[in-house]
């Protein structure tokens, strides 16, 4: 996979989180009925995702350790009060981890940037939701470091692979 295709749709992922922090803007009045199944979307495009990648990854036994490692990662921080998946932090640290395991197999790159689109879509609805009565500039803060927190897992994720290819080719 080349670096620029990797870059451009992690930002492309990313973007869903501020197209749900902008409907949740426009549509105040759906969001009172959606709370719940937002959540459980979110929940469920997680599982799926991870999923999605263990079932592409069994082809070879280092994918299937990776994505044996991400799910594992995911129960730990099920646990956690601030990186629980119920907040969106820890949600995003492991979809890094589940972006650079689907990016290690073609197959399965596109469907799960696109889950990650749409679990950022649910979470910036739920986050604005959560914070409407706060201003605007606390929403954008914390919008910005749970999409940062993803960018940066999957990022050092892909350097790490890209300086381990360059010092054992």
């Amino acid at each position: 996979m080349t670096p620029l295709i990797y870059f451009l749709a992690m930002i492309i992922s990313t973007l869903g989180i501020g197209v749900g922090v902008l409907l949740a803007f426009f549509a105040k009045e759906e969001l009172r009925g959606l709370e719940k199944y937002l959540s459980l979307l979110k929940k469920l495009l997680i599982s799926f995702a991870a999923a999605t990648v263990s079932y592409f990854a069994l082809g070879s036994l280092s994918y299937g350790i990776m994505a044996l490692v991400a799910m594992l990662v995911i129960t730990f921080f099920s646990h956690l009060r601030h990186f629980s998946l119920a907040s969106e932090l820890g949600g995003y640290l492991v979809m890094g981890i589940v972006f650079f395991v689907a990016s290690l197999s073609e197959s399965s790159f596109g469907l799960v940037a696109s889950l990650i689109f749409l679990y950022g879509f649910a979470a910036g609805s739920l986050i604005a939701k959560r914070m409407m009565t706060k201003n605007r500039l606390a929403i954008a803060l914390v919008t910005v470091t749970r999409a940062m927190a993803f960018v940066f897992v999957a990022t050092i994720l892909y350097l790490a692979k890209s300086g381990y290819q360059l010092l054992y080719p």
